[in-house]
Order: C-alpha cells, then sequence, then structure tokens
C-alpha cells in the first residue's frame, strides 16, 4: 500500500503545478485508466486540503465503487474526508 499511495502522492506534486483544467484532465483520464494500477494510484491523487466535504468524498466513490476489489480497497481507505467525519 505505501508505494501506491507515494506514487499517487508523487502524481499529485506534478501535476499540482499545472492549471486546474490539466489537473482534471490528467486525472479524468487516469480514473478511467483500464490498468487497475493507474486506478489505485489515481486514488490517491487528490490531496487538496481546500476541498469541501461534498468535494472530497465526490472524488472518492468512484474508486470506493470500481469494480476491481484493489481499486475499490485504496478508494475506501484512502479517507480525505477524516477530519471532516470526526469532528
Amino acid at each position: 500500500m505505501k508505494a501506491i499511495r507515494l506514487t499517487g502522492e508523487l502524481l499529485y506534486q506534478a501535476i499540482h503545478q499545472k492549471d486546474e483544467q490539466t489537473q482534471g484532465e490528467v486525472i479524468q483520464r487516469f480514473s478511467q485508466h483500464i490498468s487497475d494500477s493507474v486506478r489505485c494510484w489515481t486514488a490517491f491523487m487528490n490531496r487538496g486540503s481546500e476541498a469541501s466535504l461534498a468535494e472530497k468524498l465526490a472524488y472518492i466513490y468512484p474508486f470506493a465503487a470500481d469494480d476491481h476489489f484493489g481499486v475499490s480497497y485504496y478508494g475506501k481507505m484512502n479517507n480525505p474526508c477524516e477530519k471532516e467525519l470526526m469532528s
């Protein structure tokens, strides 16, 4: 799990410097990729703390609902909403 999380975080850092449209296009393309590994990485590419709870949940939903068990697992384990849900 550490390698997948780290890869997703590094990819996020790489696209974070790009404009919002480019970021969205990359995430969209990766989230629909045929490779389950790429979709797993993408589950960890949403590191924007400025997003609302609804935006964070909307981001992780497709991964949590993915047909591949690994993507679904990482979608559920990657909980960017933890702070909001615990308060």
